[in-house]
């Protein structure tokens, strides 16, 4: 007995010194939650090799991830491969996107060789530890299908295509709950997104050159001078190329917006971006350039394209290729010349069939979608969530959480859109729907009341007929009264 009782007491000092005698090991579990995998895709529709991680800074601090690791596992693994290593800064609520090579080469960030599991596995984002040569600190973990060592429970495998997407909750910011199947969803059209800008860049400290005065024109025989007002003409913007912008024209206005059609319509052939022109004449589109994201990822410029006087034009994103994401998204439309004269107020949690319009002074929901027309807002008999205003440090607004295409192409072709003409010159201004009762015809109020009184004679005929004998019986009772005081 006295033997047993020296092993515990052995057993418990071991257990008291081991993280003394390991302190590596144990660190490289410690997790942190500064930087998050936010979006991770395993293919496309079109490629095994199509692979991508999006990751977010959640702080307001800048965070230096220089060799930092994006490290895979497999499904059932024991050791953790390194996929990509970073470099660089991550700014306040900024985002980087790591790809597969040759893949997203147009906003990746870093690149890696591919080789993820469709069927499960694990990705982590982990930092060296700096007392503890090879050990690591993770800061997020994503286990997905078959996984056997996820946060919490394992997040569904993904198909080719789609994208596992962490949520965000209703004050706009990421899920962090340390379970995967609760913090991500599957998206069936993925968003990756890099926007990774610096809130307060250095100041240059070469101070610019102030250019040359321009020497004052002379006027030429039979020319005035300008006067001493400093009066100009008004300025013609250059429209890019050969192309002017007349300065009296009123801006294209962007006035509805269709995030999630509802079915039988699709994310990838119906949703749409409708402008409006609110001018007495047509205006060329060619060279304005429309974008969309939280990020305004993706873009289209005009060609030969036309809006009327007086009307509305709405662009497919199977034309233009205008993602626009189910969580959170905007707009904005440039001029030739690259001013931005409409921009949309990001909207948050897109319901199915329900547009974003702009109607009243105000961007609000409407579960009547108008395309080519004034917008008309209707709304369920439950409350929408009002728009939210987001700032840059809002995670939705710069990152959409419920899916559009990494692998959708945008044509080439000319958007042909559908425009249609209006008489009101403030499209703003919508329609609320309301219902008018017309008043019944006399002729049917009449039959309705001639069968009420012929029911109720009919229901009590036999109260009628006793009443009309008592009436009888009481006249003929008088009559004999006033007989007999009249002596006859």
């Amino acid at each position: 007995m006295l033997h047993i009782m020296k092993g515990k007491m052995r057993l418990l000092q071991i257990l008291y010194l081991l993280p003394l005698l390991l302190p590596g090991q144990l660190n490289a579990l410690a997790h942190s939650t500064d930087v998050l995998i936010v979006e991770l895709q395993v293919r496309s529709t079109t490629s095994a090799d199509h692979e991508f991680v999006e990751i977010y800074n959640t702080t307001d601090s800048t965070i230096d991830i220089s060799g930092w690791e994006l490290q895979y596992q497999s499904s059932s693994g024991t050791s953790w491969s390194q996929k990509a290593q970073l470099s660089g800064k991550l700014f306040p609520h900024g985002r980087m996107l790591l790809a597969s090579e040759n893949y997203l080469t147009d906003i990746v960030d870093s690149t890696f060789k591919s080789g993820l599991s469709d069927s499960g596995g694990h990705v982590r984002l982990a930092s060296p530890d700096s007392l503890n040569v090879g050990q690591f600190t993770v800061h997020d973990l994503i286990g997905w299908g078959t996984a056997s060592k996820p946060e919490g429970t394992k997040a569904p495998a993904p198909k080719g295509g789609e994208s596992l997407e962490r949520k965000v909750n209703d004050q706009g910011m990421y899920v962090d709950t340390d379970d995967n199947s609760l913090d991500f969803r599957v998206n069936t059209i993925p968003t990756p997104e890099s926007l990774n800008d610096n809130p307060d860049p250095e100041p240059s400290l070469i101070p610019p050159e102030e250019p040359e005065p321009l020497p004052e024109p002379q006027p030429t025989d039979g020319e005035s001078k300008p006067d001493d007002t400093g009066t100009q003409p008004p300025s013609t913007p250059s429209g890019g190329g050969d192309k002017e912008i007349p300065s009296q024209l009123l801006s294209l206005q962007i006035t509805e917006m269709l995030p999630n059609p509802a079915p039988p319509q699709s994310d990838g052939a119906d949703e749409f971006i409708e402008l409006y022109n609110p001018n007495d004449e047509p205006v060329d589109l060619g060279g304005y350039k429309l974008q969309s994201g939280n990020s305004f990822s993706y873009s289209y410029v005009f060609t030969d394209e036309t809006i009327g006087a007086k009307s509305y034009a709405t662009f497919y994103v199977g034309d233009t290729g205008l993602l626009l994401s189910n969580s959170s998204g905007k707009a904005r439309l440039f001029t030739p010349d690259g001013q931005v004269i409409a921009e949309v107020m990001p909207y948050i949690d897109a319901k199915e069939g329900f547009a974003w319009a702009w109607s009243g002074g105000i961007w609000q929901w409407s579960t009547f979608i108008t395309p080519n027309q004034p917008n008309i807002i209707t709304m369920p008999v439950a409350a929408v969530k009002a728009a939210k205003t987001t700032t840059t440090k809002t995670a939705a607004a710069k990152k959409a959480a419920a899916s559009k295409t990494a692998t959708t192409a945008k044509k080439a072709s000319t958007t042909k859109a559908k425009t249609t003409k209006v008489d009101d010159n403030q499209p703003a201004k919508g329609t609320i729907v309301t219902t008018t009762i017309a008043p019944l015809h006399p002729g049917v109020i009449a039959v309705v009341s001639a069968i009420a009184v012929g029911y109720a004679a009919y229901e009590y005929r036999y109260d009628m007929s006793n009443r009309l004998y008592q009436l009888r019986r009481y006249r003929e009772a008088r009559r004999i009264a006033r007989e007999a005081a009249s002596g006859r």
